[in-house]
């Protein structure tokens, strides 16, 4: 009985140091997967619906058609996106030039039919209703 109740405790313990680390890999998903998603209206060129899904701050920062022009003129010189490898993750509460809050940087190295390696970088900032939006969207 001792014995079950020793190893009853240790499972308990395993699962609840786990519980932290598995939100955070959520946590992780949930940004990247809002960061492709915005890639992929980059990559159809509807920069306008980037622009709509942007967080509060871009939308402060450009209007729609500043926006627009940031990206019409060089992205498309690119070419169609081939391959995307995330190759940076990482969270924290502040960021220079912002408020204090939960950011996520994402890199991902990418493969375009016209650029052979690039690098994109998308800022996400986690907004007051809960929900992950960019930021900063930089390509090299």
């Amino acid at each position: 009985m001792k014995r079950f109740f020793v190893a009853a405790v240790l499972v308990l313990a395993v699962m609840f140091s786990l519980q932290p680390a598995l939100a955070g890999d959520k946590l992780d998903a949930v940004a990247v997967s809002v960061a492709e998603s915005f890639l992929d209206l980059i990559d159809h060129q509807d920069y306008q619906a980037s622009w709509e899904q942007g967080s509060f701050m871009l939308q402060r920062e450009f209007s729609p058609q500043e926006w627009r022009k940031e990206l019409e003129p060089i992205r498309p010189l690119f070419g169609t996106p081939l391959s995307r490898s995330l190759i940076v993750l990482r969270q924290r509460e502040r960021h220079p030039g912002y408020p204090d809050g939960q950011y996520a940087l994402i890199s991902f190295e990418s493969t375009f039919s016209q650029k052979a390696q690039a690098v994109e970088t998308l800022l996400l900032v986690k907004e007051p209703d809960g929900e992950w939006r960019v930021l900063r969207y930089r390509f090299q």
